[in-house]
């Protein structure tokens, strides 16, 4: 038995070294950037015809709510770029996420969806508070092990994979990091947990 787990072992060694490591690309000619923003006029409606379909498509104003363009209102045709559905209309008042992208010299601004901001921040209170109610203690101290593996992962993994470090040695470090941490925060310092 222990010969089999030897060799899947081998095997298993074999390809994770053997795969190819990425570099980050430096992407000169594509930018895109994602910013907030409200309509705040439907100043046309209409459908088009794409490959023998019916698409509907508006044109919009939006005001801008972030970024550097924070408060400049923009005109967006909707759904001429690509085709949308009927779903995926927008309405007077509706904040949704613009983006905005440069290739070539070029600028296109799109409507990308409906800003959900709210409602995510509702759903991640609702579960923080489950969270509290349901294991008192424990879920205080899950949670924050659960922030901690974000951070990790926001502030540590990600930035040194885009700065071109090995992406398995990065990562097999912070699954160690992250592992102890939210073990010993979930379960406690306890004689269990380290075994």
């Amino acid at each position: 038995m222990s010969k089999k787990v030897f060799l899947l072992g081998v095997f298993v060694a074999l390809n994770v070294f053997s795969l190819p490591v990425a570099h980050a690309e430096d992407n000169a000619t594509f930018v895109e950037n994602f910013y907030r923003a409200r309509i705040i006029n439907i100043t046309a409606e209409g459908t088009n015809e794409i490959a023998g379909e019916q698409s509907p498509f508006q044109v919009v104003d939006v005001r801008f709510l972030s970024g550097p363009y924070k408060g400049e209102t923009i005109t967006i045709e909707h759904g001429r770029q690509f085709i949308i559905n009927e779903i995926q209309k927008v309405t007077m008042g509706e904040d949704v996420v613009v983006s905005k992208t440069e290739r070539f010299g070029e600028i296109r601004y799109s409507i990308i969806e409906t800003d959900r901001t709210m409602s995510l921040l509702l759903i991640g209170a609702i579960f923080l508070g489950f969270s509290i109610l349901f294991a008192r203690f424990k879920g205080l101290t899950s949670i924050v092990g659960m922030v901690f593996s974000v951070l990790i992962l926001t502030m540590l993994v990600i930035p040194l994979i885009v700065s071109g470090k090995n992406p398995l040695l990065v990562s097999l470090a912070a699954t160690f990091l992250i592992a102890f941490v939210s073990l010993y925060m979930a379960h406690g310092f306890n004689r269990r947990t380290t075994i």
